[in-house]
């Protein structure tokens, strides 16, 4: 009977030291860049392996872009290319550039970080959202 009880007490306990290591924090607010530029977003990290960054556009589900840990090892999800979007780590932030800006780009993208990359001890938190409007200019 005390068997199923320690077991979650024991998986609780190490999921929330997991998710108390992990801090993420986005300093812009938003951006606002033009078609055709290139947007530059940051995201500061502490005691994360693996960064994933999301977009989410007005009236649609929540997408994600990319994880990332580092050059030689990041996976795009599908619908999303290293022609458009490309990450990279400096120490303790990462970035996320947004190439040949479309209106079609405007969303909020969210960064967040996992300590582990496994099914069944997945620790994340996530930041508050930073906004990146596009703007028509000829």
């Amino acid at each position: 009977r005390k068997m199923p009880f320690l077991f979650f007490y024991i998986l609780a306990t190490f999921w929330l030291s997991g998710v108390m290591s992990i801090t993420m924090e986005q300093t812009q607010l938003s951006i606002t860049k033009s078609v055709t530029r290139t947007a530059k977003l940051s995201c500061r990290f502490q005691g994360s392996s693996y960064i994933h960054w999301y977009r989410l556009r007005p009236n649609e589900a929540l997408q994600r872009i990319l994880y990332y840990e580092s050059e030689a090892k990041s996976e795009y999800d599908a619908g999303f290319s290293n022609m458009k979007f490309r990450a990279e780590k400096n120490n303790d932030e990462c970035f996320l550039y947004i190439h040949s800006l479309e209106m079609s780009d405007t969303a909020m993208y969210y960064c967040a970080g996992w300590d582990y990359h496994s099914d069944l001890l997945a620790q994340a938190t996530c930041t508050k959202t930073l906004s990146l409007y596009i703007i028509y200019t000829e």
